[in-house]
């Protein structure tokens, strides 16, 4: 689905920066398995899977830049900025639903976890947009690094929950 953040290349690198966030979101919540008569752990993550779904589409749909941003310019940062100007809503929404999603019982601790490193996902999300408004290549630069630390992490998180669907 959603690639992850890996060392910044020549590649659409404006939809990899948004991984940062979406991946890691969706990684957390999507899983190939479940179904409405199984566990509650299997439903919870069905309920998630739809969301991850949902948001991978929407972003898909964007129009993302082709920016190598390792050798961008200050100026190419304002292409980034309109389409983080699209793309952040779109994580926050899906966030926010993902987190009305009640776990399933025994699982709330590794589920909190998981949100916490959604949240500081979102988060750098929002800082790299708003470098991109400002031009702020150094910054952008470093929150991109940290973006790509964080989603690491959390696909690792994701994977010992048993989700892999996103994870890819």
């Amino acid at each position: 689905m959603l690639p992850r953040i890996r060392r910044p290349s020549a590649i659409r690198f404006a939809a990899v920066a948004l991984a940062a966030s979406a991946a890691g979101l969706a990684a957390i919540f999507a899983a190939g398995c479940g179904g409405a008569g199984g566990s509650a752990k299997s439903r919870y993550l069905a309920r998630a899977n739809a969301v991850c779904r949902d948001q991978a589409q929407a972003i898909q749909r964007l129009p993302a830049p082709a920016i190598d941003l390792a050798h961008a310019k200050r100026g190419k940062l304002k292409l980034m900025a309109a389409y983080f100007d699209q793309a952040v809503p779109i994580v926050k929404a899906h966030f926010k639903q993902l987190r009305a999603l009640a776990p399933p019982p025994g699982d709330s601790a590794v589920v909190q976890r998981l949100l916490a490193r959604a949240r500081e996902l979102l988060d750098l999300l929002g800082a790299l947009d708003r470098q991109a408004h400002a031009g702020d290549v150094a910054a952008f630069r470093a929150d991109l690094r940290a973006a790509g630390q964080a989603s690491s992490d959390t696909h690792a998180l994701a994977l010992q929950y048993g989700l892999v669907a996103c994870a890819r």
